[in-house]
């Protein structure tokens, strides 16, 4: 691999750590918006053993909503609930987390729902991830100091 090359990897390597390191330590719900994808951070255990606090979900707004979709709705502008749809009457759902022994209070509008969930990234893989980086990185620079001497 040239200079250049090396450089770019290291440069692509910090930021995806400190892209990690943020959605490791980030207290905020949404994480970011990009292109119709939403990347949210689990607060609470209503959906184990599927989802588990500090788990990441994307989720993307779709057209179609089906009993058995986790989704995740907006409730009165305060916060964001991610849930299973339990039961499904037009344009109208009743949700209820998966470790929840009954189901959500409020039915969900259409309107307020922020999308469906296709992607769960579990906690434990990220820092798992972070590891086989970091390792990474050491090797790279015990193989460049020793390619020097």
């Amino acid at each position: 691999m040239d200079k250049k090359n090396k450089i770019i990897f290291l440069i692509v390597i910090i930021i995806s750590l400190f892209v990690i390191a943020f959605l490791l330590c980030s207290n905020k719900l949404v994480i970011d918006d990009f292109i119709g994808i939403r990347v949210l951070k689990i607060k609470s255990g209503s959906m184990y053993p599927i989802l588990d606090i500090n788990d990441f979900v994307f989720i993307v707004k779709s057209n179609n909503y089906e009993k058995g979709d986790i989704i995740t709705y907006d409730v009165d502008n305060k916060y964001l609930v991610t849930h299973r749809i339990i039961e499904k009457k037009d344009k109208e759902f009743t949700t209820k987390g998966d470790n929840n022994n009954c189901e959500d209070e409020n039915i969900v509008k259409y309107e307020n729902v922020k999308g469906k969930v296709i992607v769960i990234i579990k906690n434990r893989y990220l820092k798992i991830l972070i590891i086989i980086i970091l390792i990474i990185i050491v090797i790279n620079r015990l193989r460049k100091g020793t390619c020097n001497e």
